[in-house]
């Protein structure tokens, strides 16, 4: 009898503590508040570690809660001009003006051209320098050969010249012996005389 008694108390106990483990937002979290992208937000504006998907609670927040989030977003979120706490949810909307249409129009079209005459820009210097180096080549080329030719017309000169220095030595020598030739000659001829 006090066994079944024990069992039945203890078989409490665990269905109570199961239960509790399964419900979103139990014990200390004081049960669920809202739903917020499919999750269970607690009344201490925790988010419940439950796996079920909420749905049914509402998907607005209570006045505590609402408070809590403003309070957070006013912490968080600046305006970029102004750098005072705004709740990006609560600024409308206003459609540009027809003037600021046409003048972001025009800005984008001067920055348009803008970028087209510095690429014209960009592609009139790469051709100038592409000229300007093929002009330096060319004229390196030319100064190459110019120089070639007269180198070879300074070995032609030389040449010319040792050409002409063996010709008058040839011509030197040919007199020379001709010479030598003529007074044998005339020796021979006094010496056959009786």
């Amino acid at each position: 009898m006090m066994k079944s008694i024990i069992s039945l108390i203890l078989l409490l106990f665990i269905a109570t503590t199961a239960d509790a483990r399964n419900y979103p937002c139990s014990q200390s979290k004081g049960g669920v508040n809202h739903c917020e992208n499919g999750r269970f937000v607690c009344n201490d504006g925790s988010y419940s570690q439950s796996q079920q998907v909420c749905s049914g609670y509402g998907s607005k927040p209570s006045a505590s809660n609402s408070k809590k989030s403003k309070n957070t977003l006013s912490k968080k979120d600046k305006h970029p001009q102004t750098n005072e706490a705004y709740d990006p949810s609560e600024v409308e909307y206003t459609p540009p003006t027809t003037e600021e249409i046409n003048s972001a129009q025009q800005d984008y079209e001067q920055a348009q051209q803008t970028e087209k005459l510095k690429q014209q820009q960009e592609y009139d210097s790469q051709i100038k320098q592409s000229l300007d180096a093929m002009r330096r080549a060319s004229e390196a080329e030319k100064t190459r050969r110019q120089r070639a030719i007269e180198e070879r017309q300074a070995q032609d000169d030389i040449i010319n010249q040792r050409m002409q220095i063996e010709k008058e030595k040839y011509i030197r020598e040919r007199e020379e012996n001709s010479r030598k030739m003529r007074e044998q000659e005339e020796l021979y001829k006094k010496l056959s005389q009786p």
